[in-house]
């Protein structure tokens, strides 16, 4: 039987039921038995009766408790904790996207509705330049323009072209059609760069290799 240094309790073993201590080391000693004539009874226990069994009581001195780390703000399963956003950011964020909407849907407006970019209007443009280019070209007249055969191909229509204006005509084109009895057959071309003012150039215009047997000046077209 040990007694506890810690709770005062006798107890059996290497460790006390109650407190759990370690029981102190003891030296055991051979004893000598001395018979008891008249062993006086046991009194009885004012304290109150004691279960054979406790759990340790571990103590605050033997094992100090850890610090309770602090607990960051939990959420709810599943969504993420938002960043406060400046107020001022988002309303600049809403008038950017504001005015981004209103740029495009102005350039929507103008490429359905405007003039400039529809394709009648471009079709008119197109056509106003092919008439400027045709009106440039009646300064020109056309001489000595002839059929010329040749033993390797079908000939061509060489000529001279004359720039009756008193000004440079540039990117001259002479385009011819080709006939066979009131049948249109094919169109032919020349370029020439440039034609001073009253100045001659000679053209030659090849001939398709379908049959015919004659031919028109279409036009002449030339730029300012």
């Amino acid at each position: 039987m040990s007694k506890c240094m810690s709770c005062g309790r006798e107890f059996n073993g290497k460790f006390c039921p109650y407190c759990g201590t370690k029981a102190p080391e003891t030296v055991s000693v051979e004893k000598n038995h001395i018979p008891v004539t008249n062993p006086s009874p046991a009194e009885p226990s004012s304290s109150q009766p004691q279960s054979p069994f406790q759990p340790p009581v571990m103590t605050a001195q033997n094992h100090p408790l850890p610090p309770t780390p602090p607990i960051p703000p939990q959420s709810a399963p599943g969504v993420p904790v938002k960043a406060k956003q400046p107020k001022g950011l988002l309303i600049v964020i809403m008038i950017l996207l504001l005015l981004n909407l209103m740029v495009t849907v102005g350039f929507g407006i103008i490429n359905l509705f405007g003039p400039y970019n529809s394709v009648e209007r471009q079709a008119e443009q197109t056509r106003a330049f092919r008439d400027y280019l045709r009106e440039t070209g009646e300064n020109i007249s056309v001489l000595d323009d002839s059929y010329v055969s040749s033993e390797y191909d079908s000939g061509s229509i060489q000529g001279t072209l004359q720039n009756d204006s008193s000004y440079l005509l540039e990117n001259v084109s002479i385009c011819i059609d080709f006939y066979y009895g009131d049948d249109y057959v094919d169109s032919s071309y020349d370029y020439i760069i440039k034609i001073p003012a009253g100045d001659q150039v000679s053209f030659d215009v090849y001939c398709p290799d379908a049959e015919f047997d004659s031919y028109a000046i279409a036009y002449i077209e030339a730029e300012r």
